[in-house]
Order: structure tokens, then sequence, then C-alpha cells
């Protein structure tokens, strides 16, 4: 309703301040007037007087600003739920595979960011701790070497 009152052409020329309420706000402010039946147009009486003594504290409404920003937010919302989904996914697999590295101490540990490009490489290049242990160390140390895009100490 905001959407189509705030872009609506033929309201366009007087340029409308359209405004969304709280419904609780408004129901609260309704039990102020304890007399009152309710009814349709006695309920715009209030909304009406709701406006009138500046008791709206929310600014206009800027629907497709509005909208944009909501849909990017779940967007981003959407995106990040994949990636958290996705780690705790290779993060089972990492348990599956190679067991000991999940519970290692923070110093002991190979990798400094298990999801780095050189660890997701380890672990899917070398398919068990058996191919990583009968491979040369040179082999490995270029293999890291190479992958860590010669960053590793």
């Amino acid at each position: 309703m905001a959407n189509f009152l705030s872009s609506h052409e033929e309201l366009a020329s007087y340029k409308p301040l359209v405004y969304c309420l709280n419904p609780k706000t408004v129901a609260n402010y309704r039990k102020t007037f304890v007399d009152m039946d309710k009814t349709d147009p006695l309920d715009a009486y209030v909304i009406t007087d709701f406006a009138r003594c500046a008791k709206i504290t929310s600014k206009p409404w800027r629907g497709s600003q509005f909208l944009v920003l909501q849909r990017l937010t779940r967007h981003r919302l959407h995106l990040i739920e994949g990636i958290t989904r996705e780690k705790a996914y290779m993060v089972s697999n990492i348990y599956l595979k190679f067991s000991e590295l999940t519970v290692l101490d923070k110093e002991k540990k190979p990798f400094s960011n298990t999801y780095g490009a050189t660890s997701a490489a380890v672990l899917t290049e070398y398919l068990s701790l058996d191919a990583i242990t009968y491979s040369s160390v040179e082999d490995l140390v270029a293999f890291v070497k190479e992958k860590g895009k010669n960053r590793c100490r």
C-alpha cells in the first residue's frame, strides 16, 4: 500500500509523504479513546488524530530504497548461510579424511587457515595421510610453495 501511494502518478503532483505506522503504537493510542466504538470510519479518525498530534516518529516511506536495501541484506544473508554450510561440509570431510588434523593444538596445526587455498589444495589433492607420508619432502615443499604462492615460511 505504501509503495502504491508513494509512486502513484496522479498523487505525484501533490508530493505526498507516506508513512508506515507501527500498528501496535496506533492500537495503544486508540486505547486512550475509551468511550469510542470500533468502526472503520472511527479507526481512520484515530489514525488521523495520531498524525495530527505529531506522534509519528518514523521517516517518510521511501519504498524503492527500502526494498533494494532489504533485498541486498537478504541476499547477503543467503550467501553467508551458504558459505557457512559449505565450511561445515568441508570440516566434516576433513574430519573423515584427516581426523588427527581437527584435534591438534593451535601451535601444532600445519595450516594457519583451515579454509585457505594451501590447506584446501592439500586436502583435495592428497587422498589420505598415507599419500602425504609416502610423498618425498621435496615434492611436498614444491607443492605447498606453489599452492601457497610462495608465502610459506
